[in-house]
């Protein structure tokens, strides 16, 4: 039986109703010794996308990748905070890192890497990764 810190579970409640600040309270009060620690950084993350504080965003997710260079999902919010920042350029110059990580035999990791595509004007790219997907 796995045991979560109850912080987490309080923030993924918030989350999900939209309480985007008071869940993001809840999941910086999961210390770092805690071991879903990570696992409540990446919510953080969420939590300040959803806040629009894509740099505060940043920040934590590349600390996240600092620890696992194979952390897909920090790598995913990466090109997201850029791409809601308006930096494409940046959000371009990652993809390879991004596909690095991605399994391209998971289906769902090809469609969002086509919705990234998409979200980046990239619509031969986007196409392509739906096509994998298929």
């Amino acid at each position: 039986m796995i045991i979560v810190n109850d912080e987490i579970i309080k923030g993924k409640q918030e989350f999900k109703n939209g309480n985007y600040e008071k869940a993001l309270g809840h999941f910086e009060n999961v210390g770092e010794d805690d071991e879903f620690y990570g696992y409540a950084q990446l919510f953080c993350a969420n939590c300040l996308m959803e806040l629009k504080r894509y740099d505060d965003a940043l920040k934590i997710v590349n600390v996240l990748i600092l620890q696992n260079p194979y952390n897909k999902l920090a790598w995913f919010n990466k090109v997201l905070c850029y791409i809601f920042s308006d930096d494409e350029k940046n959000a371009l110059n990652i993809m390879d890192d991004v596909i690095s990580v991605v399994d391209m035999g998971d289906k769902y990791d090809l469609v969002f890497l086509a919705k990234l595509y998409k979200l980046l004007h990239c619509y031969d790219d986007a196409l392509r990764y739906c096509n994998m997907a298929l």
